[in-house]
């Protein structure tokens, strides 16, 4: 009996100790698309690092939409089209500090930020454009999408005084 243990410890010291022959896995393959940008703009005369599509057009959302029930349907649509990537996972040219998703809703595979599902305003003629910032309508506020911006001791602050909700 101690011999078959010294043979079993003995082949688990050998195989530990040369190379393996099994292949390592292969490396995991990003489906993301850039559909996002970061962008300072002048929103409400505060100069702003704000959410855009790669055509450098603001992003919105409204207060009263959430991903499983879009305020924005029907007529709300013309003025604010959503954000909508037909395949693969919604991605970033820069490093945002929250996170891209997708909800399948009845106005397509939108992209949603924190939840929050992302649209343009047709007024936007631009890229500097923001115009639809604090609009009332469909139930909800509009605001500009924007990133929080860090004190020097590294603590996050708000932009309260934009009009705007950081995220």
């Amino acid at each position: 009996m101690q011999k078959l243990i010294g043979l079993i410890a003995l082949g688990f010291a050998v195989a530990s100790c040369g190379t393996s022959n099994t292949p390592a896995p292969a490396a995991a393959t990003s489906t993301a698309v850039p559909v996002i940008a970061v962008v300072s703009k002048s929103i409400k005369g505060q100069t702003e690092d704000v959410l855009t599509n790669t055509n450098a057009r603001t992003l919105y959302y409204l207060t009263s939409d959430t991903a499983a029930t879009p305020a924005c349907a029907s007529q709300c649509l013309n003025n604010w089209p959503p954000l909508v990537l037909s395949s693969g996972d919604p991605g970033s040219g820069a490093s945002l500090p929250g996170k891209l998703t997708i909800a399948t809703t009845p106005n397509g595979r939108v992209v949603l930020y924190n939840g929050h599902p992302l649209y343009t305003f047709v007024k936007d003629q631009t890229s500097t454009d923001a115009k639809g910032e604090g609009i009332n309508a469909f139930g909800g506020t509009w605001h500009v999408v924007t990133l929080k911006k860090t004190t020097t001791k590294g603590t996050p602050t708000t932009n309260a005084g934009t009009g705007g909700v950081s995220f």
